[in-house]
Parts: structure tokens; C-alpha cells; sequence
């Protein structure tokens, strides 16, 4: 019976005699022990076998060449020679790539990602400084913050409240704050991100995180809005000096004093009432997901939960929609829908159905406390309780019965009904 041909790379006469052992065939493509044979036979530990072996011999198998430098396979135990090999004589050449080979292939990977990677940190450098020359003109330019529109002060408040760097010198980036979120939805986020953009009240910061900033190849420059660090262009003091902690100082004694309030009534209004529509659409879709349900925000969504606000607070509309969708749930697992999106669409036409008899029949509908995995929101804070003192005030009540214990809110119905009939004229 012809044997493999074994090479030895010990000098000790035990492990050369065990590896012969080790290699041996009775005939081909059989081994003639196992490896508890040889244990037993040599008064050893079966996993030491294998591994004096491994240490002490090799085998070529020339039916595998290297397909990049024709090498042939070295097998160092018996699991790494196929079947096949072990019939001497064999033609059935297979190829591999030694481990030579997958190491220079490595190695030439490794250089080309380490220059890809070079040429990617040259584009965010070049990004970064132009970043930062905007940074520094928008400082020239800077608005004084008691110039500041209403609703610019009481967003930047929140942002600086959710996000300002513990030394108040810039923004970090949002999705930073594992605590608070800015407002109830990433979309309302990222869109208030963009008011405060679009008039360079933030603009993004050379300090950005690595990996928030993307130059394309092509030189397409990208950004993560909620990634990204912001620089402000505002001032309280000095246009010289853009002195952060003076602004958000400023901002945090000016917003609740009842002249903002006067002067900001229509944005504190349109802020709040948009933060508490949010939140009512962040907790259906939350409590949609819950139960394996598409989520909805559609107009007729959007339009549903407006009429109920309308009505009720925000805490009696979360137990409406718990209250609906556990109604829904139920017949859905009884097959009394056409599939989950026909169930999504029976929550809405509940809640709207719900809202218009308790109204007609002037319920009191039950209140809820606010779910633990949907806390105040950063710029609810500032709005209601902050702005208006209230706690929670835009969960716990009716807007309208809210908004109408303040005169800025009477005063400025009676501007806008003014202005209509003066339009109507």
C-alpha cells in the first residue's frame, strides 16, 4: 500500500514515529487508526494527537495548487485533506490559495482601503475648513439675540437646552443626547434644524464628529443633520464677541416674561399646537408598532387627531387611541379584517368615530399619564412649562382652554379677527 509522503519538522524519534503513525493509510482513502487508537497505543491524550502533529509534521497534497503562485496544499492534520486526496495517484487537481497568498492579498487590500482612506480624510479636511470660514462670517454677520423672531428664540432655546457643549461654545450633535429628545419626532427635529438654518441663525460646525460629514468622490458634499455639530450666529452683547452663555442666559430670563408672550403669542401658539399634534401622531404610530400594525401619517391621519385636540387634551386622546386600537386588535385576531393595513386604517375611523359622540354626548373621557417610552419632549419643556409655567401643560389640557386663560392669546384672536374683517371689507 502506497503512503502519503510525510515531512518531518522534528528531530524527536516519539513524534516522528506518532505522526507516521498519524499519517498512515490502509488503504486509499482510509486511515489505518483513529486518532483514540494512536492515544491509547502511545498512552497519551487524544486532542494531544492531533496537536504534536500539527506541530511536528506536514503533508503535501500536489492535487491542489495554489491558483495564484502554484504551490501546492500542505495539509498539517487529517481535516484538512479532502477525501479525495487520500487516493494516491489521483488526477483531480483542485485549486486553492495558500495562506501566502491570502496574506499578500491582505496586505495590498489593506494599503488600497489606507489610501481610500486618506484621500476620504483630505475632501472631510478641505470640508471642515470651508466649514469653518463659514463659521467665522457668520459670526460677522450675527443677529442680536433680542432681534430674534419669536419662534427662532423659543427653537434655539430648546437646542441649546437639548444639545449646547457643557462650555456653551457650540451645538453637539443631537443624536448625542441619550436622555432628552428635542421634539417628539425625528422629522420635527430635523425640521426645526432646518428654520434655524435656512436664516444662519445655526450653521454646521467644523467640529463635527468623523463620520457626519461625507465629501463624494465627485465632490457632492453631505451631511447627517442630526450628526453634525452647529455653530450659532447669535449674539446678546457684543457683535465681537459671539458670547453663547449670554445668549442662552438671555433666552432663558426673556422667554417667560409676559412681554415675549405678547409679542410671540401667534408662534408660541403654532409652536405648541404643532409639538402636541406631534406627539399625538408619535404615540399612535407607537402604539400601532406594538401590535405588528402599519403605521399612519397620512392627512386623513393628520386631520383625525387635529379634530380630536380640538376637543380633548392630549392625555385623553392617548387613552382614545389605546382604547381603539385594543377594540381593533381584538377583531383582527377574531379575522374580522382584510389584513393589517385595513386594521390600521379602523383605528383612525375609530378614534374619529370615538371623538364625535363623546363630544355629542359630552363624555368625560378618561386621562392617561404619558407612556414611559415617549417622555417630554426638550422644546415641549420650553413651551409649556418654561414660557407658559405649566407642567406638562400641553399633555394635561385642552389647548384652547389652555391657551385662553392668557390675554396675549385673547388679544391676539381679536388682531386676527380684525385683520379678517378688514380683508372681508
Amino acid at each position: 500500500m502506497k503512503q502519503l509522503a510525510v515531512h518531518f519538522t522534528s528531530n524527536d524519534d516519539d513524534a516522528i514515529e506518532i505522526c507516521t503513525e498519524y499519517w498512515k493509510l490502509s488503504a486509499p482513502g482510509k486511515w489505518n487508526n483513529t486518532v483514540a487508537e494512536i492515544a491509547r497505543l502511545y498512552g497519551i491524550p487524544s486532542h494531544e494527537v492531533s496537536q504534536l502533529v500539527k506541530e511536528s509534521s506536514y503533508v503535501i497534497d500536489s492535487t491542489r495548487l495554489c491558483r495564484l503562485c502554484s504551490s501546492p496544499y500542505i495539509a498539517k492534520v487529517r481535516s484538512d485533506m479532502p477525501m479525495a486526496s487520500l487516493v494516491i495517484g489521483s488526477n483531480n487537481s483542485r485549486s486553492f490559495v495558500c495562506e501566502k497568498c491570502l496574506e499578500a492579498d491582505r496586505t495590498e487590500k489593506e494599503k488600497q482601503k489606507a489610501a481610500e482612506q486618506a484621500l476620504v480624510n483630505e475632501r472631510i479636511e478641505r470640508y471642515r475648513s470651508e466649514l469653518k470660514e463659514r463659521a467665522d462670517n457668520s459670526h460677522e454677520n450675527a443677529t442680536s439675540v433680542d432681534d430674534l423672531p419669536g419662534y427662532y428664540a423659543i427653537v434655539l432655546l430648546a437646542l441649546l437646552k437639548h444639545s449646547g457643549s457643557e462650555t456653551l461654545e457650540h451645538i453637539e450633535p443631537i443624536d448625542q443626547n441619550p436622555v432628552d429628545e428635542l421634539a417628539p419626532s425625528e422629522k420635527m427635529a430635523m425640521d426645526l434644524l432646518n428654520d434655524l438654518q435656512e436664516i444662519d441663525i445655526i450653521v454646521k460646525s467644523y467640529r463635527s464628529p468623523s463620520g457626519s460629514l461625507l465629501v463624494t468622490p465627485e465632490g457632492e458634499k453631505r451631511y447627517y443633520p442630526l450628526g453634525v455639530s452647529w455653530e450659532v450666529g447669535v449674539f446678546a452683547l457684543s457683535k465681537d464677541n459671539i458670547d453663547l452663555p449670554a445668549v442662552y442666559s438671555w433666552l432663558n430670563i426673556h422667554l417667560p416674561r409676559k412681554e415675549f408672550r405678547v409679542s410671540a403669542w401667534g408662534s408660541i401658539s403654532h409652536l405648541g399646537r404643532k409639538v402636541v399634534l406631534e406627539e399625538a401622531l408619535a404615540y399612535l404610530n407607537l402604539e400601532l408598532d406594538r401590535r405588528g400594525f402599519p403605521e399612519r401619517e397620512g392627512e386623513k391621519t393628520i386631520m383625525t387627531l387635529r379634530e380630536a385636540l380640538s376637543h380633548f387634551s392630549l392625555s385623553q386622546l392617548c387613552w382614545i387611541i389605546s382604547n381603539q386600537l385594543r377594540h381593533v386588535s381584538d377583531r383582527h385576531r377574531q379575522g374580522q379584517s382584510y389584513g393589517l393595513p385595513h386594521a390600521s386604517n379602523q383605528v383612525i375611523s375609530g378614534i374619529a368615530r370615538y371623538t364625535e359622540r363623546a363630544v355629542a354626548n359630552q363624555w368625560d373621557v378618561t386621562r392617561f399619564k404619558r407612556d414611559y417610552d415617549q417622555p417630554q419632549s426638550v422644546i415641549s419643556r420650553v413651551i409649556f412649562n418654561h414660557i407658559l409655567k405649566t407642567d406638562d401643560g400641553g399633555f394635561h389640557y385642552n389647548l384652547d382652554e389652555l391657551f385662553s386663560q392668557f390675554e396675549e392669546h385673547n388679544a391676539h384672536l381679536e388682531m386676527l379677527e380684525s385683520i379678517k374683517d378688514a380683508l372681508d371689507s
